[in-house]
Order: C-alpha cells, then sequence, then structure tokens
C-alpha cells in the first residue's frame, strides 16, 4: 500500500468513527433516552443530566479527531511524520483519552449516587472503557514520548551532514 492510500484509509477511518460517533450521541442516545423515560417515570428527571454527561464526554472524543487527522497528513511525505508538531499531537490525543476517561467516572459516580444506572453498565461497560480510554491515552503518551526522540535524532542528523 503506498502512502497516499495509506492516509486515505486513515482519514476515512477518522471521518466514520466521528459519523458514527455524532450519530450515537446526537441521534441514537436522546432518542434511547426519551424511550427510557416513558418506560420508567421515575428516572424522566435523569433525561437531560444523562445526555450533557454523554456529549461532554463526546466533546474529547471529537476534539481528538483533528490532531489525529493533523499527523495523517504528515504521513503523506516520506520524513515529515516525525517532528515536534507529532509529539504535541499524541500528547493532545493523549489528554483527549484522559478525559473522556475522567468525565466518564465521574459521571458515573454522580450518576451512580443519585440512583441511576444499572448492573451491566457499572460491572461489565464501565471498566473496558475506563481501561480502553486509559490504555489508549498511555500509548498515545509513549507515541508522543518516541516521535520527540526521533524528531530530535533526525534535526541532529540534519545538523551533521
Amino acid at each position: 500500500m503506498n502512502r497516499k492510500a495509506m492516509v486515505a484509509c486513515l482519514k476515512g477511518i477518522v471521518v466514520t468513527l466521528v459519523v458514527l460517533c455524532a450519530l450515537f450521541f446526537f441521534g441514537l442516545l436522546p432518542m434511547e433516552g426519551r424511550l427510557l423515560m416513558e418506560l420508567e417515570k421515575d428516572l424522566a428527571w435523569a433525561y437531560w443530566p444523562c445526555l450533557i454527561w454523554a456529549w461532554l464526554f463526546a466533546v474529547p472524543v471529537f476534539g481528538a479527531a483533528v490532531p489525529a487527522w493533523q499527523i495523517f497528513d504528515t504521513l503523506k511525505e516520506k520524513g515529515k511524520a516525525f517532528c515536534s508538531e507529532n509529539s504535541r499531537r499524541f500528547r493532545l490525543i493523549a489528554f483527549c483519552s484522559w478525559a473522556s476517561a475522567f468525565i466518564f467516572l465521574a459521571g458515573l459516580i454522580i450518576m451512580g449516587a443519585n440512583g441511576v444506572g444499572s448492573g451491566p453498565l457499572w460491572f461489565a461497560v464501565a471498566p473496558m472503557l475506563l481501561l480502553g480510554l486509559c490504555a489508549f491515552g498511555f500509548a498515545c503518551f509513549a507515541m508522543s514520548g518516541l516521535v520527540k526522540e526521533s524528531a530530535e535524532m533526525k534535526e541532529e542528523n540534519e545538523l551533521t551532514v
């Protein structure tokens, strides 16, 4: 696979994920919440707090798409990927991942304290999502360090030539 095709594939993945997340957070989630409100009248008060919590969780998710797109742009040309800008971009993606994890955990605790939530959410979804977000954040943070180190080595080599 050549570079242009690889970058097109990666950008296609980002666009697809952003569209799917938008459909989930702004389409499916509000619709399911309204349906749940009709079924569970005593939890109708939680519709807007839970929706706002989900939208707050989504902000860093969507925010991470921008630096990812910028990183993919640098992959078009050989030798451009290892730069200090990409190191900062990977670090930003890591912080977005950790911010989403924090927002999810905070909302889970607040909603749980108010009697909202179910067993599968607490014991299946929450640990997997939190672990996945934290692991992805650490992987991006590690990539940030590797790209920074590579960029410094590249600069040193360019100075010695």
